[in-house]
């Protein structure tokens, strides 16, 4: 077993951003997981992501009734895998390294920045 890095991407998806293609805000969290190969690593990444906004999201369902409270997240995908130096202590996984808060201009742009192409993105945090 190896260990990697990589970024998982939520949309922080407002009530507002449902029905334009303004400004989108997100959060980029690079952790770390121990898995066999790239692929392992990645698909570890995508099922933490997918969870996380799942159990995360302010739009969530509880008990057959929708939560008004907070935006709704939606997972957008995994960037940057990296295998990295060993860790050691055998901590619980995925640890996050660290995250970032961004707002990109639209939708379009959104997904470029999930596929890893260069766009324009202000830092919030």
């Amino acid at each position: 077993m190896m260990w990697f890095a990589g970024s998982v991407i939520v949309w922080s998806r407002s009530d507002a951003e449902k029905d334009s293609d303004g400004p989108c805000h997100l959060w980029q969290r690079t952790l770390i997981v121990q898995a066999d190969d790239v692929d392992d690593a990645t698909r570890k990444l995508e099922d933490f992501g997918k969870a996380d906004a799942a159990a995360n999201s302010g739009d969530q369902q509880e008990a057959g009734t929708p939560d008004d409270v907070g935006d709704e997240l939606i997972y957008m995908g995994v960037r940057n895998v990296r295998q990295i130096e060993a860790l050691d202590g055998g901590a619980p996984e995925p640890i996050e390294v660290m995250y970032a808060e961004l707002e990109v201009k639209d939708r379009a742009d959104l997904h470029k920045f999930v596929a890893g192409n260069t766009i324009i993105a202000r830092y919030i945090g």
